[in-house]
């Protein structure tokens, strides 16, 4: 078995419980990702996947569309689409 690479980002806009559901659902879903550790109190993200770098630029993306944005990047239109995401992490199963 392949070992596992991690990386970790910082993002704006993450809240909540429900945050934290979106933003491990989208990575989850990214190819090569074994596992996603979340938290809404310092806006940590780290994932621990399989593969190349193309995975982290790939995550990069996926969190920025969903309105969590690298510390720094963030402005209205990624706080609002932030809400929207979180709703639906709120509405989601586990």
């Amino acid at each position: 078995m392949e070992d596992l690479n991690t990386w970790t980002i910082y993002v704006e806009n993450l809240k909540c419980g429900g945050c934290e559901r979106t933003v491990r659902n989208l990575l989850m879903s990214l190819e090569g990702v074994a596992e996603v550790t979340v938290s809404s109190d310092d806006g940590k993200v780290e994932i621990h996947y399989q593969g190349d770098a193309g995975v982290e630029e790939r995550a990069r993306l996926k969190l920025h569309r969903a309105g969590y944005a690298p510390i720094g990047e963030s402005n209205i239109k990624d706080k609002a689409m932030s809400y929207i995401s979180c709703m639906k992490g709120k509405l989601a199963k586990e």
